[in-house]
């Protein structure tokens, strides 16, 4: 009798530790979701700039030089470029077999003529997460991946990302929230062309102003014994926590984040418009830019 009480317990305990492995697991699964993804495609903001007014380019502030690179035909001849290599260099660069068909029969006309042309530029999907959410602090985590690599790119280049925040307590008054910048990180991982992971490295957060605004310059070659630039930044991790400064309740914050991909070789750099916005420098694209809401409880929505 006492060995049968004890199997049986055993048998409930056994069952008990997978049922609650499985809810961990669920938990976990579920934690990964984002509150608020978007996806943005580089031959939509080419196109887009190149078929703008003068009126809306000078509304959207993108300057003249990054225009003037845009509407060249820089980006027909690295096309021109890519279709000239032969099946098996394209593939080993990440194209697929759809994509080096489109290359293959690429002839040269300009990329806003043929909309088929779009499957072979990168996705950039932009995922934000509640990392932790309180009355006193607020932590933000904003994943961004690229699909491939982006068509104007180069082991020269350093990308940018730039975020603000703006705070308000219950009362719906301003308040002063603090970049903490030991609770705050950037983590840039590399892959191999094919898609292979390679390496991650992080680097630092700058600020000008730590109540209001942070940035980190992404290098897109994984950098020593990468001179051929068979590696890139393809998927960063930014985690960014800001503390109340005062006595006054944390109600919600306001968000705005941006991915800036230099598309010339120059050293990128962040603006800040008047408006909740941000900007870049000149030879620098604004692939994503995003705002949003996230309140004491953790709760993200869009702004």
């Amino acid at each position: 009798m006492i060995k049968k009480h004890i199997k049986k317990l055993v048998s409930l305990a056994l069952a008990t530790i997978m049922v609650m492995g499985m809810s961990i697991t669920s938990f976990a699964t579920e934690a990964e979701t984002p509150a608020y993804s978007v996806t943005v495609n580089e031959y939509d903001v080419y196109v887009q700039t190149r078929t703008a007014t003068n009126q809306q380019l000078a509304r959207s502030g993108m300057d003249s030089a990054t225009v003037s690179v845009i509407k060249s035909d820089a980006i027909e001849n690295e096309l021109l470029h890519l279709s000239s290599l032969s099946e098996n260099e394209l593939s080993s660069l990440g194209y697929s077999s759809e994509q080096i068909e489109l290359l293959k029969n690429y002839s040269g006309e300009r990329i806003e003529t043929n909309s088929q042309l779009r499957g072979i530029f990168a996705d950039m999907t932009c995922n934000f997460y509640k990392s932790s959410a309180s009355t006193t602090s607020l932590t933000l985590k904003v994943v961004w991946e690229w699909t491939n690599v982006p068509v104007l790119a180069g082991i020269a280049i350093k990308d940018i990302i730039g975020i603000r925040w703006q705070g308000t307590n219950p009362a719906g008054q301003p308040l002063n929230l603090a970049l903490n910048t030991s609770g705050s990180s950037c983590k840039i991982s590399y892959y191999s062309r094919s898609g292979s992971y390679k390496s991650e490295a992080y680097t630092s957060i700058s600020t000008d102003d730590p109540y209001g605004h942070a940035y980190a310059k992404i290098p897109m070659s994984a950098g020593t014994g990468d001179i051929d630039g068979d590696y890139y930044a393809k998927k960063g991790t930014l985690i960014l926590k800001v503390d109340r400064t005062g006595s006054d309740k944390i109600n919600e914050a306001a968000f705005v984040f941006a991915y800036g991909h230099t598309i010339v070789s120059v050293s990128p750099s962040l603006s800040l418009p008047a408006s909740f916005s941000i900007g870049f420098s000149a030879g620098v694209e604004t692939m994503c830019e995003e705002a949003i809401r996230m309140n004491s409880s953790g709760t993200i929505t869009q702004y």
